[in-house]
């Protein structure tokens, strides 16, 4: 080493002659080394990348395969592969275990698909699918579960394979299985065994519609407005049934409302509430909820000009109600409509409103220099309040003896509505005018009284026929007095329908006190029309009782409108009331749980 440094030194000293030749070759052989170790590296890292990359194609495709035979009918599942597959004689990995081929030492279920048939990715059992640069040979296997045949459940094995020679000794293949099972119920060629519900598929309704009386026209000095609304009551409650349950319920109370050109519409009432559960487990919510509420004191709404006004009056201190619950006990009451708890745990929604106060629509004009006074338009006053409007929701697996009384198996789902609607009156004259021309004239031109109606329906197992009864009658000026009919049934004489509507003569009155003045009113109303209808399955052994679909539907009771005309020469006022009270409407519909 010493003479080594001196050397170098003397190198200094005297002069640059350079390294000799051994030298050089020593420093360029390390250098060769390292850089081929390095290369040698870098080929071993590149190799087992490029093998990570078709490695994660090849399991892709094993779980694109496995998802695709879980899509398939369990009916297809279970036929497994084709007995016409010519790729089955070329598969090594297929072999023969007495009468059976088998995988694994598995059988392997074939069936007689006839030649040409294609179900991806069972029949052929064999493709080939291109990644990129590399080719896999992809191959799907159904085979009996530990090679028991009478089990319904079946092992799917999806094989994937390459030819690669970047890693030597390294697998080229990959394995992915998966067990299959579809237990008794819930076997159908039009479902698979994971998406397939097992349940049966149970849907109910109840509902009230909220009627209402639309006027539309105009007044004298009055504002233009586009529409005046007085708003009855209504309740709706609903539940949907299958894999997990679903209630909903909502009411509301009566109101009224005023729609003016260019503006949004502005109310008085129609208050809602709303209650809701499901008892599904990837969203949870509330299993039971109930909700009251009570309507407050409310305004008038009014439009007025010098020579006119139009004013809606509300309902003040209207009551409303709902609950819904999936489990119906005594911690989660769910009421029927006689006041009756549900406690057999199943799903039930109820809601009800009551309307309090009287809902009301009048105009005035002013003719000349006398104030002709009020004129009610429509009025609606309030039912007793023993007989809230109730909508009602119900599951049952067994018996009740007011509903689902017969039931069994999948259950039965019911559902009910009712109603009572107050005494309507629809035009009066306005205050001020002399109605002695008029004989017989009571104070109003048609009044219904005594309305009421209810719905039921049920579907499922032990189900009853649907129902829908009404009953009301109306009166209205004929000339000399008024005549009286029933809204539901018969027609004739007097009531004798034309057209579809009661025969009610226009009214023509020239007002003895205020010259020139006229009033003239003619109406236009047909009566409701109940209808029900169902769907009874057809089944072996015979179900007379088994519905998959059944309505019932009370339209509204009357139905038609009123045009009122107050003159003096030129038209103070022109008025149409139209009159929808709403339709009460019970509806089920029931799916029978998949079977084999």
């Amino acid at each position: 080493m010493n003479r080594f440094l001196m050397r170098i030194r003397a190198r200094v000293r005297d002069g640059e002659e350079g390294f000799t030749i051994v030298e050089l070759m020593v420093a360029l052989s390390l250098i060769v080394v390292l850089l081929v170790a390095l290369a040698y590296t870098a080929t071993i890292a590149f190799s087992d990348v490029a093998l990570a990359r078709q490695r994660q194609s090849a399991n892709g495709l094993a779980s694109q395969v496995i998802e695709e035979v879980r899509a398939l009918p369990f009916d297809t599942l279970k036929k497994g592969l084709s007995s016409n597959d010519l790729t089955i004689a070329t598969d090594t990995n297929i072999t023969a275990c007495g009468t059976d081929k088998c995988y694994k030492s598995e059988p392997i279920p074939l069936s007689g698909y006839a030649s040409g048939t294609t179900i991806q990715p069972l029949v052929n059992h064999t493709q080939t699918i291109t990644v990129g640069p590399t080719a896999y040979t992809v191959r799907t296997y159904v085979t009996y579960y530990q090679s028991n045949k009478t089990s319904n459940t079946f092992r799917v094995t999806a094989l994937v394979s390459w030819a690669a020679s970047s890693r030597a000794g390294a697998s080229h293949k990959v394995e992915v299985q998966t067990v299959v099972f579809s237990p008794s119920g819930c076997l159908s060629t039009a479902t698979h065994p994971f998406a397939a519900p097992c349940q049966p598929f149970l849907y109910a309704t109840g509902t009230s519609d909220q009627g209402h009386i639309d006027i539309t026209g105009s007044i004298q000095t009055v504002p233009t407005f586009e529409r005046a609304s007085v708003w009855l009551a209504g309740n709706d409650t609903s539940q949907q049934i299958e894999q997990t349950s679903s209630v909903q319920g909502l009411a509301y109370t009566s109101g009224v409302s005023r729609k003016d050109p260019g503006v949004d519409e502005t109310y008085q009432g129609v208050s809602q509430i709303n209650s809701g559960a499901d008892n599904d487990p990837a969203s949870p919510n509330n299993d039971y909820l109930s909700v009251t509420g009570t309507q407050a004191a409310l305004s008038a709404l009014s439009a007025s000009g010098a020579l006119g006004s139009l004013t809606l009056t509300a309902s003040a201190g209207d009551t409303t109600g709902t609950a819904s619950t999936t489990s119906g006990t005594s911690s989660h009451p769910c009421p029927n409509a006689s006041g009756v708890n549900q406690t057999d745990g199943q799903p039930c929604g109820d809601a009800k409103s009551l309307q309090v106060g009287t809902l009301k629509a009048s105009f005035s004009v002013i003719a000349g220099p006398s104030d002709l006074g009020s004129a009610t338009l429509a009025e609606i006053l309030a039912p007793a309040a023993t007989s809230p409007g109730f909508a009602f929701t119900n599951r049952d697996i067994t018996p009740e003896a007011t509903m689902c009384a017969t039931t069994s198996a999948d259950g039965c789902i019911h559902a009910d509505a009712t109603r009572t609607i107050g005494q309507l009156t629809l035009a009066t004259l306005p205050a001020n005018v002399n109605a002695t021309p008029l004989t017989g004239w009571a104070g109003y031109y048609v009044r219904v009284t005594s309305m009421a109606d209810s719905v039921t329906s049920e579907a499922g197992v032990g189900t009853a026929a649907p129902t829908a009864t009404a009953a009301g009658s109306i009166s209205f000026y004929n000339g000399t007095g008024y005549t009286t009919c029933g809204l539901y049934g018969a027609h004739t004489g007097a009531c004798a329908l034309s057209n579809g509507n009661f025969q009610i003569p226009a009214v023509h009155l020239a007002d003895p006190d205020h010259a020139a003045v006229t009033v003239d009113l003619t109406a236009t109303i047909a009566p409701g029309a109940t209808s029900v209808t169902s769907t009874v399955a057809t089944c072996s052994p015979a179900c007379p009782n088994t519905r998959t679909d059944s309505n019932a539907k009370s339209p509204s009771p009357i139905l038609g409108s009123v045009h009122y005309v107050v003159g003096m020469g030129t038209t103070l006022a022109d008025l149409t009331t139209a009159v929808n009270l709403g339709t009460l409407q019970a509806k089920t519909s029931y799916q029978a749980a998949p079977s084999g």
